[in-house]
């Protein structure tokens, strides 16, 4: 059982539920919600149990835009690894609690929850874009929206990758499959030999190894990488034979670390 979830808004129509998980063969995952505007204490909701349809996983990975590699785990339908999606059942309340119950028909494999997440409020197509006589017949109204979320959750998807596009220039947050193609901006050739960390550190700093002379930041860059081979693009190959040649000379200058001492005082 989940603690108790506070939109802050009375009479809200809480929307979706998507949590990443491994679902295996012969097993399952059963939901229940209650939701209202009172709760008692902190860990209950003042409102009966209702059952949830059974979520389905996702083809196109989790909600979230631009998440790194160790965030986002790929969909492995035959594994039943991915992220699973439903949409919430008269879950209208400014609280939200939800019941989980994972099930396993060979007593061998169970599911394993690794992250949940709950949206709200509900973003409904026949309340925002159409007009009020596909609302007036309450079971019909009630179909329509549900049916109208299956293109609404695929459109929200593509509108936030929009909205979080700074996201793909930024060597911190930039997905891993993207990271050739930012360095492409710098006309930089990541080495495949290096990992990750690595590539993104080199990105991060690209602007210290384009354009004008040599510079203390650059040349303790390179002095840094030294013994690291660096694919430089051709126009860059002088600048940096530049950049190397200071770094040696200012490695020379340097005391020796053995010689340094510790004063206390």
């Amino acid at each position: 059982m989940t603690p108790v979830f506070d939109s802050a808004e009375i009479g809200t129509t809480w929307d979706k539920l998507l949590a990443d998980v491994c679902v295996p063969p012969d097993t399952a995952i059963e939901i229940e919600s209650r939701a209202g505007d009172e709760q008692s204490g902190v860990m209950q909701v003042l409102a009966p149990w209702s059952p949830q349809p059974a979520p389905y996983l996702r083809p196109g990975g989790p909600e979230l835009p631009f998440l790194r590699r160790e965030a986002a785990r790929a969909t492995r339908r035959d594994a039943g690894v991915g992220t699973w999606e439903l949409l919430l059942q008269n879950a209208h309340g400014r609280f939200l609690q939800l019941r989980g119950r994972l099930r396993s028909n060979n007593g061998i494999s169970t599911p394993r929850l690794r992250a949940l997440r709950v949206w709200a409020p509900r973003f409904a197509y026949t309340q925002r874009f159409l007009p009020a006589v596909y609302r007036e017949d309450g079971q019909q109204a009630v179909f329509l929206e549900r049916w109208l979320a299956n293109f609404e959750s695929t459109l929200t998807h593509i509108e936030d990758k929009v909205a979080n596009v700074e996201a793909l220039f930024d060597a911190r947050t930039v997905p891993t499959g993207a990271l050739d193609w930012l360095a492409e901006w710098f006309e930089l050739a990541l080495d495949p030999a290096w990992d990750e960390r690595r590539n993104r550190l080199f990105v991060k700093h690209a602007m210290d190894f384009s354009g004008g002379a040599a510079r203390c930041t650059g040349c303790g860059w390179c002095w840094s990488w030294r013994s690291i081979r660096v694919s430089i693009p051709r126009c860059s190959r002088a600048h940096a034979r530049r950049m190397m040649a200071a770094a040696d000379s200012h490695r020379r200058d340097l005391p020796d670390p053995a010689s340094r001492h510790v004063s206390g005082g």
